[in-house]
């Protein structure tokens, strides 16, 4: 790998992923233009190989972060499970 690229992994995509989960869903959509610019931009200068996009790098965090929280061994998945007795109903 190329050293311009793994520097715009290491610099760039690591400060926008850290916790994009949290703040994604608050940023405008002028912002996400203007991300969205510098990963063409970073494409077309040979930093990537491919054309990024944030509302990828949103979905796949989501994804992943959701598929952390219903896997089976970690050591909060029991909150996680349905407690029946509150969808009982009696008259």
């Amino acid at each position: 790998m190329d050293c311009f690229k793994i520097s715009f992994l290491l610099l760039v995509l690591s400060k926008i992923l850290y916790a994009v989960s949290a703040w994604g869903g608050y940023i405008t959509l002028r912002d996400i233009a203007r991300m969205n610019k510098v990963f063409f931009k970073a494409k077309r200068y040979g930093f990537t190989d491919s054309v990024i996009t944030f509302s990828e790098l949103l979905e796949q965090s989501d994804e992943q972060l959701f598929a952390h929280a219903v896997c089976t061994n970690r050591c909060l998945f029991h909150l996680l499970e349905k407690d029946n007795s509150l969808l009982q109903m009696s008259l």
